[in-house]
């Protein structure tokens, strides 16, 4: 037998979806983009987008921006079967050359085949954009993509928040020049993310990152005025930016 034993295989990804749409969060929001949705997560956040993510299927669907279904791809997938998922999308809908492995969680994904995932669309000459929740530091340095979108992670986003934003800031610090682009997005959800806005946002300042987003949470706990976000912007001395949830917006999210 080999080493692995008998009726042994690769290790696969847990895939929920893979769709063409806009990217609707971060300086890079409206760019038409192919995504990869993952299964499975390791935080539970208030304002989570896609809890159902958390749980895996066994089929994932193929979807076109219209959230028409193209086709499937059974999960846990082969990375190169998502290679062939994510060619075989944009010849169908047309080319953004950019592909986003969202979730769920990325990096909760057994690191060799994300690893594979990653490579194989960089050889294929797609730019990857890992949005993370930046909670997993020790795996920061185990990846190769393009650009990092890093959702700083505050005390009241969720539970079971022990040792945040501390981990994330870790997590960026360890990425913040390996990669063409790395920004940060702080969600603001509560009053309690407000008050601890200031301290977070001098810490990531000092990071010297290619953009701070300050992102009110849509349907949060709390409904910031303009003038309560412009005052904490004014006090960062990097790029910054306050972007609301487009995708929710204007509807992207399929229900």
């Amino acid at each position: 037998m080999g080493a692995r034993g008998r009726g042994s295989r690769p290790p696969r990804l847990n895939v929920y979806e893979v769709f063409a749409s806009v990217q609707g969060e971060g300086p890079l929001v409206g760019e038409p983009q192919s995504f990869i949705r993952f299964s499975g997560c390791n935080l539970s956040c208030h304002y989570c987008d896609e809890p159902a993510s958390r749980s895996a299927r066994p089929e994932a669907p193929v979807l076109d921006p219209d959230g028409e279904e193209l086709g499937t791809v059974d999960s846990p997938a082969r990375p190169d079967r998502l290679v062939e998922a994510v060619v075989s999308l944009e010849e169908e809908v047309g080319a953004f050359r950019t592909v986003s492995l969202t979730g769920g969680e990325p990096l909760v994904q057994p690191l060799s085949a994300l690893q594979r995932l990653i490579r194989e669309l960089r050889e294929r000459g797609f730019r990857v954009l890992l949005e993370t929740n930046a909670s997993l530091p020790d795996r920061a340095e185990r990846v190769e993509v393009d650009i990092v979108s890093a959702d700083v992670k505050l005390p009241s986003h969720g539970p079971r928040m022990e040792g945040f934003p501390d981990r994330c800031l870790e997590f960026l610090e360890r990425v913040r020049e390996r990669c063409e682009l790395v920004y940060a997005k702080l969600v603001l959800y509560s009053e309690e993310c407000f008050e601890i806005a200031p301290d977070v946002l001098e810490r990531l300042d000092g990071l010297e990152l290619d953009t701070i987003v300050l992102q009110p949470a849509t349907d949060g706990e709390k409904e910031p005025g303009l003038g309560e976000l412009w005052g904490l912007a004014r006090g960062v001395k990097s790029e910054v930016r306050i972007l609301p949830q487009v995708h929710k917006l204007a509807g992207f999210i399929r229900k």
